[in-house]
């Protein structure tokens, strides 16, 4: 599959975006716009066919895939490029033999074909001296320019022809990201509307009506979209009998790590713990509450009228997941603000005058959450990327 690959800096962080041709379009596949660095190491570990250079972008062709390189000029001493900087250097090593022939062939030739090949040689140095100074030196030392009327027109015209180039590429890039980003705002808004059982016009219009909030209330846009939609679901006339499932208790916790991906949970402890709890609370999720109910944490709700406490059902397993992180979430932030919070406590302790209660459910806690750290490489499901703005 054909690959675009966008690499650049804004600020003191790395960023990249991955575009792959599928279906006569490009689409957004990946990105990360902060903490890259690692990843950008990574991509750029390839071979390289092609070099070019438009203004401030250094331009790689591989096999199959380009790379786009923002500012490289400024960038090329970090240490991210320090492998391309090396594949580079031998390219343009390579060539200096390469430049040499073409001297001695103008040499010998007439002066119109000696004209053509200076024009030629003046923009090989001027690119070369662009991409690796050192080398780039080495190889004006060995050529005499042509006249100086004539390299500067040539070269001015080169500049005029690349610069209208980039401007085309610029645009292309806006259109080809402002698609992407409504597209994503659409399937995001289409997603959760199905989730609740709302009709996608319906969600749509609740979400505009509650842009403001959306935008500044919540830790991130997607997370204000559903809570919007689950508001708008539970005030609602649609009905919330629990649909009954055969997924596997794997796929209940996989539920649970895309929330907590939502709710951008940040550490190894807080994912441990939260499904060492569901696993705990549900008997590894084949209670009847989490079968039946879709309840993923043993979740209650008091009755205002009797006072008395009932376990909490929820129409489907998705919409139970996202209760689930969203209530374990609310308990630790209590916990932590609480009286009673210790920092020489475990997490499980601090939580469990508010969760449970019980003077073993801490311990027992601790032993699942060991199990649940050797289940799973939990660092792959931290939510490392800047939270979607997906509302403009």
């Amino acid at each position: 599959m054909k690959k675009r690959i966008i690499i650049g800096k804004n600020g003191n962080e790395y960023y990249y975006h991955i575009k792959a041709f599928d279906n006569g379009e490009w689409n957004v596949i990946e990105q990360k716009n902060k903490e890259a660095n690692k990843q950008i190491e990574h991509l750029l570990d390839v071979k390289i066919n092609k070099v070019r250079w438009h203004q401030n972008l250094l331009i790689v062709k591989t096999n199959d895939d380009l790379i786009v390189i923002d500012d490289y000029q400024q960038l090329n001493h970090d240490k991210v490029f320090k492998n391309l900087n090396k594949q580079l250097s031998k390219k343009i090593i390579n060539n200096e033999q390469l430049t040499k022939n073409l001297k001695l062939q103008k040499e010998k030739n007439n002066h119109k074909a000696a004209l053509l090949a200076n024009k030629f040689l003046c923009c090989a140095v001027l690119t070369s001296s662009l991409l690796i100074p050192i080398n780039g030196a080495t190889i004006l030392n060995d050529i005499t320019p042509p006249k100086e009327e004539i390299v500067i027109k040539s070269y001015d015209q080169y500049r005029e022809r690349q610069s209208e180039k980039l401007l085309l590429m610029q645009n292309q890039l806006k259109i080809e990201q402002k698609a992407a980003e409504q597209k994503q705002f659409v399937n995001t808004v289409k997603k959760y509307s199905d989730m609740y059982c709302l009709d996608y016009t319906t969600a749509f219009d609740l979400i505009k009506e509650n842009e403001e909030t959306i935008k500044n209330d919540y830790i991130n846009q997607e997370v204000g979209i559903i809570r919007t939609l689950a508001d708008a679901f539970y005030h609602s006339s649609i009905d919330k009998t629990p649909q009954v499932t055969n997924i596997s208790p794997l796929e209940r916790e996989k539920l649970l790590l895309q929330f907590a991906k939502v709710y951008d949970i940040q550490d190894v402890d807080t994912l441990a713990t939260m499904l060492a709890v569901h696993r705990l609370e549900t008997g590894n999720g084949k209670s009847k509450a989490c079968v039946y109910k879709n309840n993923f944490g043993g979740l209650r709700a008091r009755n205002s009228k009797t006072g008395s406490y009932y376990v909490m059902s929820f129409k489907t397993p998705s919409i139970g997941a996202e209760r689930m992180v969203r209530t374990f979430l609310d308990i630790k932030n209590r916990a932590i603000k609480s009286k009673h919070y210790n920092p020489n406590r475990s997490l499980e302790e601090n939580m469990n005058h508010i969760y449970c209660g019980e003077k073993n459910w801490p311990i027992l806690l601790k032993q699942i959450k060991n199990e649940v750290i050797n289940d799973y490489e939990l660092n792959n499901y931290i939510n490392y990327e800047e939270p979607k703005q997906l509302i403009k």
